[in-house]
């Protein structure tokens, strides 16, 4: 295990509420810091065995990272769908085909549905997609389940 200072510590808080995956966290310490932090010492600062101050920090670290996510224009799908069409319309305009296919990609995989995996008891898998937004003869969400 390696011995961190406090400022590391915190560095390794802000990356846990910043919601980065251990291996990724161990990286980052390896790559910039040169230690060796183990996915163990990642757990106890996430869960506080060594001390009850980090999950508090932790959480109110995650809440300012959170609001500034949120105060960020494009973490918003219709703020980034809008641009796209804004995009599409100025491409349009230029006769720009090239730039209007890929505003219309990009849009289309935006909107696309959510994939979910889902195992029955079987251990058959379940797909689920999702697709959020009117189809074009209804105004309600549409879902569709395959079984593979």
């Amino acid at each position: 295990m390696a011995r961190l200072n406090e400022a590391q510590k915190r560095e390794l808080c802000w990356f846990i509420a910043a919601r980065k995956t251990t291996a990724e966290i161990v990286e980052h310490f390896l790559e910039n810091h040169s230690i060796e932090v183990t996915p163990q010492q990642v757990y106890s600062y996430k869960n506080g065995l060594n001390s009850k101050k980090w999950p508090k920090l932790i959480e109110q670290m995650r809440d300012r990272y959170d609001k500034a996510v949120a105060d960020c224009h494009f973490s918003s799908k219709r703020n980034r769908m809008n641009a796209l069409h804004d995009t599409y319309l100025l491409a349009k305009e230029k006769k720009d085909a090239r730039g209007m296919v890929m505003a219309l990609a990009q849009a289309h995989k935006e909107m696309e549905g959510t994939k979910i995996q889902l195992t029955d008891k079987d251990g058959k898998d379940f797909q689920f997609n999702i697709n959020i937004g009117p189809p074009p003869d209804k105004q309600s969400k549409q879902v569709e389940a395959e079984r593979d």
